[in-house]
């Protein structure tokens, strides 16, 4: 990848490169919500459907938020448009790449259930995710969801938590503390779209450090922002889908909404 310009970070402590790379992560979410609450209102007073308006705040949410604030930081940075790509690692994903994604959802699946029945048995129902529970009580909605996910969600969360925020740490940690604590920025930021008690909550963001952390893995390991942009894409695609299918009343499937990485 290519590295950002000198600018005195490479003798910045580690405790300062955290904190740029949290004040990173809430900067996206804050501006996701700057942009979506009043596209959301101003939707609703010119009487526009609901589904509309709700699809039109996420793709807005996400693109100005999430791809604006970050694309903006390392042109801020001094790089220049195709340093921007090679920075974050964007190319065409080879047969390789394209088997870590399926390698990564696996993992992400085969970790989820064994979180999820540790919940069951042990520890407070999760949070209701207010994305999931859109979807969940608006099914029509859910084929284009899927699509949203893939063009939108997928690349825009990716490139801000995975591209910018985990290779900021990467400017001065090593793999597993970055890994770590851009997967943990990922799973807290989402506090903002859960809906119950603080112990739900954080039982929430315990379940969704699990794809957070997945996700950070493969980018690392395969230094492309595509394969964890497909593999996020594909991810809450598919639990949509069990929203579509399954029944939202059934814990299981309830317990997976909350999983959904959004």
């Amino acid at each position: 990848m290519e590295s950002p310009p000198a600018d005195g970070r490479a003798t910045e402590s580690p405790l300062r490169t955290v904190g740029a790379a949290v004040g990173l992560g809430v900067a996206g979410i804050v501006a996701l919500a700057v942009v979506s609450i009043p596209v959301g209102l101003l939707g609703g007073a010119a009487g526009l459907a609901f589904g509309t308006v709700f699809v039109v705040s996420i793709v807005l949410g996400q693109y100005v938020g999430f791809v604006g604030l970050g694309l903006a930081y390392l042109r801020g940075r001094g790089l220049e448009w195709p340093a921007v790509r090679s920075y974050l690692g964007i190319r065409r994903p080879s047969l390789r790449d394209l088997g870590v994604v399926v390698a990564g959802y696996l993992a992400i699946i085969g970790v989820l259930v064994a979180v999820l029945a540790a919940v069951l048995q042990f520890l407070p129902e999760p949070a209701e995710n207010q994305g999931a529970a859109v979807f969940a009580d608006n099914p029509e909605l859910i084929p284009v969801g899927i699509v949203v996910m893939f063009l939108v969600v997928g690349p825009s969360e990716e490139l801000l938590y995975r591209g910018i925020v985990q290779n900021r740490l990467r400017e001065r940690l090593s793999a597993v503390p970055a890994v770590a604590i851009a997967g943990s920025i990922f799973a807290v930021v989402h506090v903002a779209a859960l809906a119950g008690s603080p112990s739900a909550v954080a039982v929430t963001v315990l379940v969704l450090l699990v794809p957070g952390l997945v996700l950070g893995a493969v980018y690392e390991y395969t230094g492309n922002l595509v394969v964890p942009w497909l593999l996020h894409s594909t991810h809450n695609s598919v639990l949509l889908t069990l929203l579509l299918v399954g029944d939202v009343t059934n814990a299981p499937t309830g317990l997976l909404a909350a999983a959904v990485a959004f």
